[in-house]
């Protein structure tokens, strides 16, 4: 996830009339334009940057997605010691309190 600082933007100017294609958004077809957006197809509300100018990005998260089968059992479940080392700096949980059920299986994914 990123911030960006879009400056001056714009949308696309063309698409390939002969078969409807989208033509390749280049920097020198946008002289003056830091960044430009076209509509995406199936969405009339999304859009898709294209930002000219690396240093208007800057990085503000990084997302980090597993994706698990139906059915996926982890190689080793984690033990309540590391679940309760884990735990101690997240939500309300103090030093030598136990976590909820819940605060247990947030902090279980953490061990895998």
């Amino acid at each position: 996830v990123a911030k960006v600082f879009l400056a001056r933007c714009a949308p696309e100017t063309g698409v390939d009339e002969s078969g409807g294609r989208r033509i390749p958004i280049r920097r020198e077809d946008y002289e003056g334009l830091s960044s430009v957006y076209r509509c995406v197809e199936a969405e009339g509300k999304q859009r898709e940057w294209f930002v000219f100018e690396p240093s208007l990005v800057l990085p503000e998260y990084l997302v980090e997605i597993e994706y698990l089968e139906a059915g996926y059992t982890p190689e080793h479940e984690p033990s309540s010691a590391q679940l309760q080392h884990l735990g101690t700096g997240l939500g309300g949980s103090l030093v030598g309190e136990t976590l909820s059920e819940t605060e247990a299986a947030d902090v279980a994914s953490l061990t895998r």
